[in-house]
């Protein structure tokens, strides 16, 4: 599988149909990560965090150790005050990729879903400011972070142009 190949630097896009195949690629990724000496974080989209860490347990994730896994709701991430912006995102994700190198992690690997986030944004008619926020994180990062931004395929395959424009941001593209 692709995951297990994906390098620091790489911004890669999965869309998926099934929240097992959600859980297959995102956690197979932050298994990657572990294995590679980084640091992980999972940003849950509509799951219960406590409902994640268990499918993280069955999965064969250690999830006790917070230094190397670190498991967020979308809203915390995303929109902590009701509100998405992109530069409170990349200052959030900057700071928690200095913590991974002060504690001596080789980098940092990000498994995000990002379905109810893009939703909400498209309710609001903000659809065009999140691809943007994908575009500028861009291909390639030059920086020690690998990640993967998970969508829901039912969601985005309705707007082609939508679809397009997230397998361009992105460098690898997982179906």
């Amino acid at each position: 599988m692709f995951i297990q190949n994906a390098l620091l630097g790489d911004h890669n896009v999965c869309f998926y149909s099934s929240p097992k195949e959600r859980q297959n690629v995102l956690f197979s990724n932050l298994k990657a990560g572990l294995h590679n000496g980084c640091s992980t974080v999972y940003i849950a989209s509509e799951e219960n965090i406590k409902q994640v860490q268990l499918e993280m347990r069955n999965f064969g994730l250690k999830i006790d150790d917070h230094k190397k896994l670190r498991i967020l709701s979308g809203r915390q991430f995303y929109t902590p005050d009701g509100e998405f912006h992109a530069t409170r995102v990349a200052e959030q994700v900057s700071s928690i990729l200095d913590e991974s190198s002060d504690r001596g992690f080789e980098g940092l690997y990000v498994s995000a879903d990002a379905s109810k986030v893009f939703d909400y944004l498209t309710k609001k008619g903000r659809a065009k400011e999140w691809l943007e926020y994908e575009k500028a994180i861009g291909r390639r990062m030059p920086f020690p972070l690998e990640g993967v931004c998970a969508y829901n395929i039912n969601q985005v395959k309705s707007d082609e142009q939508v679809f397009l424009q997230l397998i361009q941001a992105h460098k690898n593209t997982i179906t």
